[in-house]
């Protein structure tokens, strides 16, 4: 997670694949989305849930999720989801 951390203070921004985060994360697929904006590209059916509700995301869709929330990522190791992660300062800029 360092290396999302590292990315959004020099750039406002990161994007990476949820399973090189999860790795990253020593394997924990709990996150907590701090004060960032996080938007995940689903290519693959995915099972997540947020601030302990579970939702199923069908591959081929979008999810958004703002700062502040409890996230964690059910079957996502191996799958083609990207995050792209943005401070409000970025999301102001563009």
């Amino acid at each position: 997670m360092h290396q999302v951390s590292d990315e959004l203070k020099e750039n406002g921004f990161s994007i990476n694949l949820v399973s090189d985060i999860i790795k990253r994360n020593n394997f924990s697929r709990k996150f907590n989305t701090l004060e960032y904006f996080a938007i995940y590209l689903v290519a693959e059916d995915l099972n997540i849930t947020v601030e302990h509700k579970p939702y199923h995301i069908p591959g081929g869709n979008s999810v958004f999720i703002g700062p502040q929330k409890k996230v964690e990522f059910g079957n996502a190791l191996g799958k083609e989801i990207y995050a792209i992660v943005f401070s409000k300062e970025f999301f102001d800029k563009t």
